[in-house]
C-alpha cells in the first residue's frame, strides 16, 4: 500500500514537471519569435556595438564611423564590424 502512494505520488510529480516543461517550451519557442524580430531590426545595420545594437542609430560619429549624420543610417551596411566606441 504504501509503494502504491509512492508511485501515486512520483507519477503526479512527473505529470506537475510535464507541464512545466512545455510551459517553459512555449515560452522560449515565443523569445525566439522575438529575437528573429529584433534581428531583422539590426541586420540594416550590422556595424553595431556589442552591447548596445542600435547605438549606430546616434548622430555621434564617435560611436560608430559608418554613421551618416545626414541620412540617419549607417552608410557601409554591408561591413559587419563592432564600432569603436
Amino acid at each position: 500500500m504504501k509503494e502504491a502512494n509512492e508511485i501515486a505520488e512520483i507519477k503526479k510529480e512527473l505529470r506537475n514537471l510535464k507541464i512545466i516543461a512545455i510551459e517553459q517550451v512555449k515560452f522560449l519557442e515565443e523569445l525566439r519569435e522575438v529575437f528573429k524580430e529584433g534581428l531583422k531590426l539590426v541586420s540594416k545595420c550590422k556595424c553595431f556595438t556589442l552591447f548596445d545594437p542600435f547605438k549606430c542609430r546616434l548622430p555621434n560619429p564617435r560611436i560608430c564611423r559608418y554613421f551618416d549624420r545626414e541620412l540617419m543610417e549607417c552608410s557601409q551596411p554591408w561591413r559587419v564590424r563592432v564600432a569603436k566606441v
